[in-house]
């Protein structure tokens, strides 16, 4: 009896690690220091103290028993912070700025060259998932079983193992018309706007395409590999569902509210990577949604 208990609290103690570290490598403290505490002038700071405090862990986590599950999953978020940080360096290079310059449109230049420097740290990511021993399988990133049966969740009207081929179809209509009505709740973009943004609609796939890929890279498979053996399922579901949320504070639909409704966007894109095992349920529901946010950002575009 007292063994199962000593193994239960070295449980509860990575779990509420991976809590921890999982705040720590997002947005969190920014948000905190922007809109609670009133000083953007030490947002800076936190840049470096987070790449600090991330290497530290990993040490920790490495050296001490307890945390040794989570060390790779530290590891992780220490590469995607500093995969940011050199990317931002590389932004600020002559021959960046020179190439992204040359892409035609103001809102193809601007969001292509977000996508691009998401892809720069993407790379970086998967390097970093490699090298720590991962293979594509054990990261989701293979195809997955596309008819894989959904786990019921009763309280949110999914009460049967239907397979993901008839559930995934269906949440992309849902969550879809889900997406129209809140973009249109929390802007004001006309119909003859979106309309007109339909000769961006090129542009608008390709953005789509490469921010379903990098997102669901490094907000889900890159967490999910090291997280689901060290905490389980259940855990690393939420803890990748709120990660995905806190990042997208400030996003189309931003602030608290923003987080709260995204949490369920990140929730059901974990669930469906975990049940399938896979990147394509997950990549594909992403996708459409960031179609209609790009379209409705193309759309407020046309008429400044």
């Amino acid at each position: 009896m007292a063994t199962m208990t000593v193994e239960t609290r070295k449980s509860n103690l990575v779990v509420i690690a991976a809590w921890g570290f999982m705040l720590l490598a997002s947005i969190m403290p920014e948000i905190i220091l922007n809109e609670v505490l009133q000083r953007p002038d030490l947002v800076d700071w936190v840049t470096w103290g987070r790449l600090v405090t991330l290497a530290v862990l990993v040490a920790v986590s490495w050296v001490w028993q307890p945390l040794r599950p989570l060390w790779k999953y530290a590891a992780i978020l220490l590469i995607f912070a500093g995969a940011q940080v050199v990317m931002n360096m590389v932004r600020e290079t002559a021959v960046w700025q020179t190439n992204v310059s040359r892409i035609n449109g103001s809102f193809a230049r601007d969001y292509l060259g977000v996508q691009f420097w998401k892809l720069g740290s993407t790379l970086i990511v998967l390097i970093g998932l490699f090298a720590l021993g991962f293979q594509r399988k054990d990261a989701f990133l293979v195809r997955g079983q596309l008819d894989a049966p959904i786990t019921p969740v009763k309280w949110l009207g999914f009460p049967k193992p239907e397979p993901w081929t008839h559930f995934g179809t269906k949440w992309i209509i849902f969550l879809s018309i889900g997406m129209v009505v809140l973009l249109n709740i929390f802007g004001t973009v006309h119909l003859d706007s979106l309309i007109a943004a339909l000769g961006l609609m090129p542009v608008i796939l390709i953005l789509s395409a490469l921010n379903a890929f990098n997102e669901e890279v490094t907000y889900r498979a890159a967490q999910l590999a090291p997280l689901e053996p060290a905490v389980g399922a259940r855990q690393a579901l939420w803890i990748v569902a709120v990660l995905f949320a806190i990042m997208h504070y400030y996003s189309a639909v931003n602030g608290v509210a923003g987080v709260i409704l995204t949490i369920f966007m990140g929730w059901m894109l974990t669930k469906a990577m975990l049940e399938t095992r896979g990147f394509f349920w997950p990549w594909l529901i992403h996708f459409t949604q960031d179609v209609i946010i790009f379209w409705f950002i193309a759309g407020a575009s046309t008429r400044l």
